[in-house]
């Protein structure tokens, strides 16, 4: 598999330049429009050396809220399972983001 574009086919995946925290209101809680998801056998998540912000999904059909429940600790070592494209319904802006096993969601490459 050619690693070219491909977020998956790499031992890092992240977006470090993207700062989903613009689409969090104060009540740390933002719905959005799922537009795809899948599952995959798991593959090393690799952090950068700060903390990535964790959210918790609660998924209703098309509907996702995520809430933003704290960081996860750049020393530690992750797998991911699942991927979800999620569209913001008022800036129509799309993002992607990465199923921690036991943890929770973060941002991932778009």
């Amino acid at each position: 598999m050619s690693s070219g574009g491909n977020v998956f086919g790499s031992n890092i995946i992240g977006s470090p330049g993207f700062d989903v925290t613009k689409w969090f209101t104060q009540s740390n809680s933002q719905e959005f429009v799922l537009k795809k998801r899948q599952a995959f056998e798991a593959k090393p998540y690799q952090l950068g050396d700060q903390p990535t912000p964790l959210y918790a999904a609660a998924i209703n059909g098309d509907s996702v809220i995520l809430t933003k429940v704290g960081n996860l600790d750049a020393t530690g070592s992750y797998q991911v399972t699942k991927a979800m494209t999620l569209e913001n319904p008022i800036t129509y802006e799309t993002r992607s983001f990465l199923y921690v096993n036991d943890h929770g969601w973060v941002t991932g490459s778009h």
